[in-house]
């Protein structure tokens, strides 16, 4: 310490050395409940991950009928044949 500083510059000096171990003891604890944390997402990712490895991947198309299949295709074509229709019509 510097022989030229008052008691109130060494107290202030004691408080601000006081105040940043009190920070850097949350920085501390929060670093640990972060990690805590983190370790607890890491293993349910992995339970989750092993979960969707168990199932069969579904394909949609594969599960659809023949019937409507066929109306997923040709929905399109018939609107816009009764599109062209209806314009056809109006003139």
């Amino acid at each position: 310490m510097d022989p030229q500083t008052t008691p109130a510059e060494r107290g202030f000096e004691a408080a601000n050395v006081s105040a940043w171990q009190e920070v850097d003891e949350r920085l501390r604890s929060t670093i640990q409940t972060l990690q805590k944390n983190m370790e607890e997402v890491v293993r349910r990712l992995s339970r989750l991950e092993s979960l969707a490895s168990l199932q069969e991947p579904s394909h949609p198309p594969a599960h659809l009928t023949p019937p409507t299949l066929l109306f997923l295709l040709a929905w399109p074509l018939i609107v816009q044949w009764l599109l062209g229709r209806f314009q056809s019509w109006k003139r």
